[in-house]
């Protein structure tokens, strides 16, 4: 159990920090300014909209951190396919946060919903996990 807790916590952060350096990354080489989120009032100020290129940008910074949080879940927590699941779907709620703050194209929220189970779906399929977790036999260690 403590192994599953640690590979969810540990998968997260580094998927989510991806995605984030991608979403920068992909920004700054398509050359494509990020909104400002800073407004008290998001519809009196027309820099908080998400421009569609931003928006393409996120997704697929979403996308790949959520394939990548379930991969790394996956390879720490035994192949146990929850743990994939759990991890890519935290991208998605974190994707939630941010498309709350800003003014979003509709098609972005309906591309959140899909983009993180789609990654956790293909890091599961990659590693051929199982939604039974394999116990070991012997119990040598104190977790155990």
């Amino acid at each position: 159990m403590l192994r599953s807790l640690a590979a969810v916590l540990v998968a997260v952060l580094m998927g989510l920090t991806l995605a984030k350096f991608l979403e920068g990354a992909l920004a700054a080489s398509f050359d494509i300014a990020a909104p400002a989120l800073s407004s008290v009032d998001p519809t009196e100020n027309a820099k908080s909209r998400i421009s569609s290129g931003y928006a393409l940008v996120l997704g697929t910074s979403w996308l790949i951190g959520a394939f990548s949080s379930a991969l790394f879940a996956l390879w720490i927590g035994r192949r146990w396919a929850p743990l994939g699941w759990l991890a890519g779907v935290t991208v998605s709620f974190n994707g939630l946060v941010v498309l709350l703050g800003a003014l979003a194209p509709i098609w972005l929220w309906l591309l959140l919903f899909v983009v993180g189970p789609a990654g956790a779906w293909g890091a599961i399929k990659l590693l051929r996990a199982k939604n039974t977790l394999q116990q070991n036999t012997d119990k040598a260690g104190y977790f155990e």
